[in-house]
């Protein structure tokens, strides 16, 4: 309980996820808001917030117009020759609590309007300028609220929590905050003096949170470790049948996550592995030498994809790998299949390739051991752990195409072992990108007309399905019916966007691949995984809507054979973010550089999609300057669980802080 916390301020709370009085504690602020007057009163910039002390010399006096207001006059620092006008305005009698004489701060936004004036300001007694109220002429926390819940109550409840003695901790690990006090910390970042205080103080309490995630990772990492599984060795007779049904030499860097991750079945507990690699790198390769590895033993693997198209093209890639043997696979896509279920529940299926249709409770493995998710990042954890679930201690391989900087990977996948493809395969030509203006369009298009010529193909994306929003936005259909009608008259044109049922996505890809409709327009549902080794052109519309990361992504749909390729955009960027962005896709070819770059331009607080990927977010650390030392965090949690609480490690402190800033908090 909190004193001025009724019940019904508390339902408000709730709507905040504030339920405890540790959830209102860890309530940090979203940004603060330096109200010192540093400066004459009419020096300051028009709508900059500031506190200005005075005393009332007149009012307040309400008048009538068609604006009915309340009006006063503020002298100040007591000096009638300057002065600040005060205004509420209403159309009631209600009347502002101050009168002649009142001495004060006033807190508000500074408006030129016939002189320095402030409209409804915040109100603070004080009969002189030192020891300033709450709210006022300091550095000022502004929370994330809600209907009925005001800042002054937020930071009214949060002065109550921080005078707690209970937060009087000394904290003892000097490996972790050196000579800290665990309230000073909370303090400084709620009711900071300065900005530099709450810089520091927030850089302490991240490392807390960091250490929270490698605890938890450590643990994870133990408990998979203390599983026993029968291991699956590959032997040199098995390896050498594998690589011979591949085409192609693998590189040397699959060969080495190939023998990562054969080190890994063997080993004789659960592997947890994540891929990581750019667009185009190879990383299918070594989860298919995967999947046969384990079918070599005689057991069952499942490719989840996160796209139809995709787990198509994954089931017809193996179907034509596996031609003249006995493997057999089966594709699950959804629907009443009896008969394909009843093939992987018997084991006759020893390979199964689907979408979320492979999470469904009536699909049973005879003997399911190792489950690879492609393009990881577009499932949530419980959609990842349902398949795992369908097998006793399954082995699992995650592929990702997103590359995202190692320090952010292992803070945030850390209970995967990590393995990155940083090779191209031979023969693979870099893609040119160029921007296309609006007055070259037509130069672009007979460019088009040229390749198809060649008998290659070409894909326009474009953000949206249906007719635009915006003006000068395409759409899927619009475009479509565009080129149709004007410059691509002559050739066949297809549509392949998310809401196409089974058959007509079938049969987009079918047309698109045989050639009779080598044109495709189509949303970022091409983003994963297309791979069509005639695609040559790939012409990205209203570039700027899309994120720098998925630009990417949609580039390296080409560049997929020997043939030259290219990426052309569209783009009517308004920020300079935006521009900059687009100037960085131009100049830049390779993932983890963009990931470098993205994350910068998104700024320190931002997790460049992490969310999405049902990764933990952080509260308070900031990729950019604290996650280099996560290793470091997460090594000393090893430690101390080895030990276990004793005097002089915080851990049963820092375990009760988990509910609060550990994961999932």
């Amino acid at each position: 309980m909190l004193r001025g916390v009724g019940e019904w301020a508390g339902s408000r709370l709730a709507n905040l996820g504030i339920e405890r009085v540790g959830d209102l504690l860890h309530h940090f602020p979203v940004r603060y808001e330096d109200l010192h007057l540093r400066e004459p009163v009419d020096q300051i910039a028009d709508g900059e917030k500031r506190s200005v002390w005075g005393e009332v010399i007149s009012g307040p006096d309400f008048i009538s117009t068609s604006s009915d207001r309340w009006e006063a006059t503020l002298a100040v620092d007591g000096d009638r020759s300057k002065t600040v006008a005060l205004v509420w305005f209403s159309r009631s009698r209600w009347r502002p609590r101050l009168e002649v004489g009142w001495k004060g701060f006033v807190t508000g936004q500074i408006r030129r309007f016939r002189g320095v004036q402030i409209a409804h300001p915040e109100l603070g007694r004080c009969d002189s300028p030192d020891g300033a109220p709450a709210g006022h002429d300091r550095l000022v926390s502004v929370y994330r609220s809600t209907d009925g819940i005001h800042q002054g109550s937020l930071r009214r409840w949060l002065d109550l929590i921080l005078e707690d003695p209970r937060l009087s901790f000394d904290l003892a690990s000097e490996r972790l905050f050196p000579g800290r006090v665990l309230g000073e910390l909370y303090r400084g970042l709620h009711t900071p003096q300065t900005l530099a205080e709450q810089s520091v103080c927030r850089a302490h309490l991240a490392r807390i949170e960091l250490f929270l995630h490698g605890l938890r990772q450590v643990r994870q990492r133990r408990g998979r470790e203390s599983l026993a599984v029968e291991g699956i060795e590959v032997s040199s007779l098995i390896d050498a049948r594998i690589r011979d049904r591949f085409s192609f030499e693998l590189t040397g860097a699959q060969d080495r996550v190939v023998a990562e991750v054969t080190s890994d079945l063997a080993r004789g507990y659960p592997m947890a592995r994540l891929i990581q690699g750019d667009v185009g790198c190879g990383k299918t390769a070594v989860a298919i030498y995967a999947l046969l590895a384990v079918v070599a033993a005689g057991r069952q693997g499942a490719l989840l994809a996160p796209t139809g198209a995709l787990a198509e093209q994954h089931y017809e890639g193996l179907c034509e790998l596996l031609e003249g043997t006995q493997v057999l696979v089966s594709l699950q896509l959804g629907g009443q299949d009896a008969a394909g279920r009843e093939m992987v529940s018997s084991g006759e299926a020893a390979i199964v390739v689907g979408t979320h249709a492979l999470l469904r409770p009536d699909l049973v493995f005879d003997d399911l051991a190792l489950v690879v998710v492609d393009e990881e990042q577009r499932f949530g954890v419980s959609q990842r752990a349902d398949l795992a679930g369908k097998g006793e201690m399954v082995h699992r391989l995650h592929l990702s195409a997103t590359p995202i900087p190692r320090s952010l990977a292992l803070a945030f996948c850390g209970e995967f072992d990590l393995s990155v493809i940083d090779e191209r395969p031979p023969g693979r030509r870099p893609v040119q990108t160029h921007r296309v203006e609006r007055e070259k369009l037509a130069d672009g298009y007979r460019f088009l007309l040229g390749e198809i010529d060649k008998g290659n193909r070409v894909m326009f994306v474009v953000p949206r399905i249906e007719e635009a929003d915006e003006e000068g936005t395409a759409s899927v259909e619009e475009l479509a019916r565009d080129l149709a009608e004007g410059p691509l008259s002559a050739v066949g044109i297809g549509v392949l966007h998310g809401r196409l049922g089974d058959e007509g996505r079938q049969e987009a890809m079918k047309g698109f691949r045989d050639g009779t409709t080598p044109v495709l327009v189509a949303t970022s549902v091409v983003e994963v995984g297309l791979d069509v080794p005639e695609l040559t052109v790939v012409w990205i519309e209203s570039a700027e809507l899309f994120g720098l990361s998925q630009l990417h992504q949609l580039r390296g749909r080409v560049g997929r054979s020997d043939r030259p390729s290219w990426c052309f955009f569209t783009a009517d960027p308004q920020t300079e973010v935006a521009r900059d962005r687009l100037e960085a896709f131009l100049a830049i070819d390779n993932g983890f550089q963009l990931a470098e770059i993205d994350l910068n331009l998104r700024g320190a607080g931002d997790e460049i999609g992490v969310r999405q990927s049902g990764a933990t977010s952080f509260k308070l650390v900031h990729p950019l300057e604290d996650l280099g030392q996560f290793e470091r965090l997460r090594d000393l949690a090893a430690s101390l669980l080895e030990r276990g609480p004793s005097e002089g490690n915080d851990l049963d402190l820092l375990e009760r802080l988990k509910p609060f800033l550990g994961p999932g908090a």
